[in-house]
Formats: structure tokens, sequence, C-alpha cells
């Protein structure tokens, strides 16, 4: 006996979507369309549905559709978070976490509404992630590490155990936090830093180790 096909409407048309697109046929998703004020978009000949106006009448004539923020770009954590309450506020069904069935996936990790683990990562024993976040591809979080909501852990960035990542934070791909070290709300780490002791001041850190760039 199958699963039920998920029914899926993403807000956002653009690359990412495209690399999510492909992660929810792999698990079983059917997606009815995009929502995205921009009207030149494709999403593989999905349908643009309409814009960010126009959720409350889409949630109703699909009131089996989940959706799912799929904007993935740096620094786009207050925008994915926008979103999202604009999805909450018209009544709409936030998706359940979206895992690609190329991922792996401890029997002991909890991933939060609206949240998208992508192609080949790996999430590790007891590693929660919040709502709304990306684990890109190929990233690892290790043991007993916690992701906070609207962030993006990028493709290959290694999260080593113990970890704490706050809400709406970017890691660069490439970019490694050591085991232990907590990381706080709104920042941004640069591709291939390594973040080696904790940041408890929001900002931008780049380079090995990691400092806070002006």
């Amino acid at each position: 006996m199958t699963d039920k096909q998920r029914k899926v409407i993403f807000v956002g048309g653009g690359g990412h979507s495209r690399s999510v697109a492909d992660v929810a046929l792999s698990a079983n998703c059917k997606i009815l369309g995009f929502v995205d004020p921009d009207k030149s978009l494709d999403l593989f000949g999905s349908p643009r549905l309409g814009d960010d106006a126009d959720v409350a009448n889409i949630a109703a004539n699909w009131p089996d559709a989940e959706f799912v923020v799929t904007k993935g770009q740096i620094k786009s954590a207050e925008l994915r978070r926008r979103l999202a309450e604009n999805l909450e506020t018209n009544g709409c069904t936030i998706a359940a976490p979206i895992i690609s069935n190329d991922a792996y996936i401890s029997l002991y990790v909890k991933v939060g509404a609206g949240s998208v683990v992508m192609h080949k990562t790996v999430l590790n024993a007891n590693v929660v992630v919040g709502r709304h976040s990306i684990v890109n591809t190929g990233a690892i979080v290790e043991h007993d590490c916690v992701v906070g909501d609207f962030t993006h852990i990028s493709t290959r960035a290694v999260v080593n155990g113990g970890c704490r990542i706050g809400n709406g934070v970017f890691l660069g791909s490439g970019s490694v936090v050591l085991n232990g070290v907590n990381i706080c709300d709104n920042v941004v780490v640069g591709a291939g830093s390594v973040v080696v002791d904790d940041i408890t001041e929001p900002g931008t850190y780049v380079g090995v180790p990691a400092a806070k760039t002006l």
C-alpha cells in the first residue's frame, strides 16, 4: 500500500523553488502550482496561481493543499518570515516537513512544519530543526544540534555536534561550525568560513576563523 500523495503549493517560483520541486517529487508530493508576484517565472510547467494577496482564495479552492515557502536566497529569512505569517493569517495549511528520499534522517530527529530537507543531507541523532528552515543539498547536522526557525543551512555546510543555531541564520556553502558552538539569531556566515567560538551579536561573519565584518 502506497502513501497518499501530498498536494503542495509553493510560495516562490525562483531557482530555489526548482530545487525544492525536485525534493518534493521525490517525497511523493504533487505540486499544484506556485504563488509569486513575478509573472515571468516558470516552475517546470506548474501554473502560477497568483501572488501573495491571493493565498486565502487559493487555500479555499484547494482545502487539502499544504503551503511551503520556497524563497532561499542569502538574507531571505525576514522575507520568508513575512510570507509564512501571511499564509498563517489567511488560514493556509503550512506544509509538514518536505524531506528528500535521498537524505539520511535519524529516527530521533524532529523537523518543524514548513521546513525542507534536501538531497544527500544528513541529520544525525537528536537533531531538532525549527519551522520554515532549509537544510540544503549535502549539508550535515550532527548529533544533539538545535537549528532555529527560518534558518538556512546551505550546500555542504557542516554543523558539528551539540551546536545551537538561532533563528534567521544563514550558513553559507561549505561553512563549518565546530562542536558545541552557539550562534545567535540573525547571523550570516560566509561560504567556507569556520566558526570556532560562540557568536553572540547579529551580523555577517567570514573567514577562518570567522570574524564579524564591518
